[in-house]
């Protein structure tokens, strides 16, 4: 597969249940690759202002809604501390270096 062929995999998905993260990190843990959860968060009236824009603009290609939105902010389970997370603020600019240094220093984090 693609880790074993030694390539960096990135999944793309909301994962709001921790068993479903778990689930991605036993994966990655079982080929002796080092898991990690880039979580882009901003607060809640952040997001439902951009819902709003997008569905207003009807130019997104996403069908995702302010009904999902608010359904996943319900069933979101929040991050346990022995997670590797790395935290992106999105409602501000972004410093790409900053992000950076945030991955490579929950990377870097042993995990208990």
């Amino acid at each position: 597969g693609i880790l074993q062929a030694g390539y960096s995999v990135i999944a793309d998905a909301t994962y709001l249940r921790r068993a479903d993260r778990d689930h991605l990190l036993a994966v990655a843990g079982d080929q002796g690759i080092p898991g990690l959860i880039l979580a882009c968060e901003a607060p809640e009236e952040t997001l439902r202002a951009r819902v709003s824009r997008r569905q207003k603009a009807d130019r997104d290609a996403s069908d995702a809604g302010i009904a999902v939105l608010e359904s996943q902010l319900r069933k979101r389970q929040h991050f346990a501390s022995a997670e590797p997370v790395a935290r992106v603020i999105t409602d501000e600019t972004l410093n790409l270096e900053q992000v950076l240094a945030t991955i490579r220093s929950v990377g870097n984090t042993p995990r208990p």
